[in-house]
């Protein structure tokens, strides 16, 4: 190939990258200067500088390093693929712990973006893991469980302590759901992984032969959904029970999994009380997050705790809300103006719950904080919480707060209506304020299922957040024609050879 025409490929991959980011912008936090801009002028002076990047394992670790966003969730967002592929596979033999992420389609390859250097540490047998976990099951009478990828606040990528699937799996993609199985052959199911395109390669790669790897959008491959229902007709229990925990999993996930079980005669949801996969992960599992909040500068967050709240309590007002409930680590950011460095690789949050409750007929307010003692040590962070009037709870607080709301409805008989977005809150918080009906067959709580109020707020900036977003793009702008100009001078040179993996 040309280098001319080399060049003009990898410009034009670069500038869609750029371009990504700009739409993929306007749905974050704001920061006041791009990370991505910074990490490309990184990544390029480590490659002038060296001038190699020949092994693969050192490329994939820097493109890990280019994985920046703050916590989109997963979508689960479809692909198409080959029609020929098959829609499952049952691996023999696969390696485990793998260091190379590459991930591949029909005609596509790139690199997993948070796979490699801030994975757990497989230092178990995966065997003995499921066999100590179906042990487990089986002592709840449990016939299946589902693992999934995401945490608490159902961010896409989450801290190393939360990444279970990865964990029991060896699999270490950012998206696909677990399933294990009390049984362990063909007939009954064995443990099976679901992911989509981006990662068939990868799990062919990493899951051993204990897993069979089902292709979503692949063929007749079933949803988890479809697979569960067979195996309740395949099954001879007379009443089998799906586990899951109710932390890990969205509202909406667990309304959707109930309502295709309804018609289903024998299978019932039995949620966890404590996650099974920290039992037998034991010593091994790396520590919660504990890092320290630090101020996002009002000159780049435009307004205050108190101006923001208030036009939070205006939403709430119109929509006839008591108390909102904040459990995407996004949206509790953007709400104190605060932020954290190494609870979540390369996203500037911090592991935190918010609430925000009104009393109409008192016209007063509480905005509470579920977070560490460890993560408020800073005492600028101290000083504009309290001039916020913030009250702060220990994070675990949160399901006990929550019951204790809902018991005192229901105790004063008071109609209560809490706002919690069903796609980004766990059911845990849900389940917490639904209790059982009343001697009236009436429930204190409604919940009002609907987008956070946070959700357009962060997508319309204020003026300040445009100029620092028109700002981080300079920067951004800056770093990319740096090294656009040094690629090209490069690529002329007779002895320098580079991947599209390692560029990335």
């Amino acid at each position: 190939m040309q280098v001319n025409t080399l060049t003009r490929a990898l410009l034009g991959w670069i500038t869609f990258l750029g371009m990504s980011s700009v739409a993929k912008s306007f749905a974050r936090i704001t920061t006041p200067r791009c990370a991505r801009a910074a990490l490309w002028s990184r990544g390029w002076r480590q490659l002038s500088s060296k001038q190699q990047a020949t092994s693969t394992s050192n490329s994939v670790a820097r493109s890990s390093t280019y994985t920046y966003g703050l916590g989109w969730r997963n979508t689960r967002s479809g692909t198409s693929f080959h029609p020929n592929e098959p829609r499952c596979v049952r691996l023999r033999g696969g390696s485990v712990g793998t260091q190379m992420s590459t991930t591949a389609t029909s005609d596509t390859t790139h690199t997993s973006p948070a796979t490699v250097n801030d994975t757990p540490q497989h230092t178990k047998d995966e065997s003995n893991a499921l066999n100590r976990l179906r042990a487990i099951m089986s002592s709840h009478d449990v016939s299946a469980l589902i693992i999934p990828s995401e945490e608490p606040h159902l961010s896409e990528y989450a801290p190393l302590a939360y990444r279970r699937r990865a964990f029991i799996s060896a699999f270490t993609g950012s998206a696909g759901t677990a399933l294990v199985t009390a049984g362990d052959d063909d007939e009954v199911g064995a443990a099976h992984l679901w992911t989509d395109g981006r990662y068939f390669l990868e799990a062919s790669m990493q899951l051993s032969s204990d897993w069979v790897l089902q292709k979503s959008g692949v063929g007749d491959t079933p949803t988890l959904e479809q697979f569960l229902r067979d195996l309740v007709v395949r099954s001879a229990a007379t009443n089998m029970r799906i586990g899951l925990d109710p932390m890990v999993h969205s509202t909406k996930f667990v309304h959707e999994l109930q309502a295709s079980f309804h018609e289903a005669t024998g299978c019932e949801l039995y949620f966890c009380d404590t996650n099974w996969i920290d039992d037998v992960w034991g010593l091994d599992r790396p520590p919660l997050p504990s890092s320290p909040f630090r101020i996002h500068p009002p000159q780049y967050a435009g307004l205050n705790i108190s101006e923001k709240v208030s036009i939070l309590l205006e939403s709430m007002h119109t929509n006839g809300a008591n108390l909102l409930v904040l459990s995407a680590l996004d949206d509790v950011a953007w709400l104190f103006n605060l932020r954290a460095s190494g609870d979540v690789p390369c996203c500037p949050v911090g592991v935190s719950y918010a609430t925000l409750a009104a009393e109409e007929d008192t016209g007063t307010h509480q905005l509470t904080l579920y977070c560490e003692d460890t993560k408020i040590v800073d005492a600028d962070v101290e000083r504009q919480l309290r001039d916020a009037n913030v009250r702060i709870r220990p994070y675990d607080s949160i399901v006990p707060d929550l019951q204790h709301y809902a018991a005192l409805s229901l105790e004063t008989n008071q109609q209560k209506v809490v706002w919690m977005d069903s796609a980004t809150t766990n059911y845990a918080l849900t389940r917490a304020v639904t209790p059982p009906a009343n001697g009236n067959n009436k429930r204190p709580i409604t919940i009002l299922d609907k987008q956070c109020p946070i959700a357009p707020l962060k997508a319309c900036k204020n003026p300040a957040e445009l100029a620092g977003m028109k700002q981080a793009h300079y920067y951004d702008g800056a770093a990319m024609a740096n090294f656009a100009g040094w690629l090209t001078n490069q690529l002329t040179q007779p002895n320098f050879r580079i991947s599209e993996v390692e560029l990335d």
